[in-house]
């Protein structure tokens, strides 16, 4: 990316929140965060060669760490009790990326020796027992029913709702 283009990138997203809609914004941020796990699997894979399907489960981990950490411990659909600290987002945020991590770098040193399609398999069942383990840990992850996660609010301001700075919302 040049340096123009990095510019523009920065004025596109300073000025989203004034030009778009609230449907229209969430749309972006969604592709942002989307953007974030492409780039990575892009690095992974259009720079080093090597094929990975493993992120899916490291972002399983991600999320639910930060369902646990800042959720409820309502049932909501599930039939049983759901794990919920209730923390607020400052702590429970940077603990789902560190969580993420720290579960990468069990896996880091197997699939360091590996190339190929060799790889490939271990990390799609890196998937497979991601999916098991989500699965069955039921008080966790509120089972095939799911579990809603915490409402991003810092301060005591809802993330959602509209903030006006200098008159501008």
């Amino acid at each position: 990316m040049t340096g123009v283009s990095r510019l523009l990138c920065l004025v596109a997203c300073v000025a989203a929140p004034l030009v778009l809609g609230g449907r229209w914004l969430s749309a972006a941020a969604v592709a942002l965060v989307l953007a974030i796990g492409a780039v990575g699997l892009n690095f992974l894979t259009g720079m080093t060669g090597q094929l990975s399907l493993g992120h899916a489960a490291l972002l399983g981990v991600g999320a639910f760490t930060a369902a646990a950490l800042g959720g409820t411990t309502s049932t909501g659909l599930s039939t049983e009790r759901l794990v919920g600290l209730e923390l607020p987002v400052i702590v429970w945020l940077p603990a789902s990326g560190v969580a993420a991590g720290l579960a990468g770098l069990v896996v880091a040193p197997a699939a360091a020796r590996l190339r190929g399609l060799s790889l490939g398999i271990v990390t799609v069942g890196l998937v497979f027992l991601g999916g098991h383990l989500f699965a069955t840990a039921t008080s966790l992850t509120g089972g095939a029913n799911g579990r809603s996660i915490p409402e991003l609010s810092i301060g005591g301001h809802r993330l959602r709702d509209a903030l006006t700075v200098a008159g501008i919302e």
